[in-house]
């Protein structure tokens, strides 16, 4: 049984993650406190550390309060679909404290 040290919410939201030669357009499949599931083409290189934007929206509408969520991530794994798509799991790096409340204020909207 797999054992995660965080609760994953299955949630889609729109991100960008910058490579260095292009920006990928991508959807969330789930989302913690400590990772992301990105849904993109193409795959994602394992082991790579890649930036990307959240653009945490609730129902599809984005909350204008609320900045969009510049994290830093480790990719720990990828799959590829049969559409020609990719799974990338990533852990976030060293979120700061403001983008830590942010997330987590967002993941507790999701729990309830």
């Amino acid at each position: 049984m797999e054992q995660r040290s965080a609760r994953r919410y299955d949630v889609s939201v729109t991100a960008e993650i910058f490579l260095p030669d292009r920006v990928l357009e991508a959807h969330t499949r789930n989302l913690s406190s400590t990772g992301v599931c990105f849904e993109c083409e193409p795959v994602l290189a394992e082991g790579a550390t890649v930036a990307a934007t959240l653009y945490l929206t609730v129902d599809g509408i984005e909350d204008a309060a609320t900045a969009p969520l510049k994290v830093t991530t480790h990719v720990q794994w990828t799959s590829e679909l049969d559409d020609g798509r990719a799974l990338a799991g990533a852990q976030f790096v060293r979120l700061d404290p403001p983008a830590q409340k942010t997330l987590d204020r967002f993941l507790a909207a999701l729990g309830e």
